[in-house]
């Protein structure tokens, strides 16, 4: 498995953070809104590498909570 990125970490620590508190994962607006990223596809982005690196898995397209947390 690839290590990740101190960014993705730090991400990745937020949806595990968000998910125990709230019960659901965030949106990539609440994601993006969390970092001040000025787009949610930063997060879309950030996203997509979390996964392919193994860490979490997407739901199907369209799905706004999508976000299965597999570490």
């Amino acid at each position: 498995m690839e290590p990740l990125t101190p960014v993705q970490t730090t991400v990745f620590r937020f949806l595990k953070s968000y998910a125990k508190k709230h019960g659901y994962p965030p949106t990539r607006s609440e994601i993006a809104s969390n970092f001040e990223w000025s787009s949610d596809n930063a997060a879309q982005q950030h996203l997509m590498e979390l996964a392919r690196k193994g860490y979490i898995r997407r739901a199907a397209k369209g799905i706004a909570r999508g976000i299965v947390l597999l570490k």
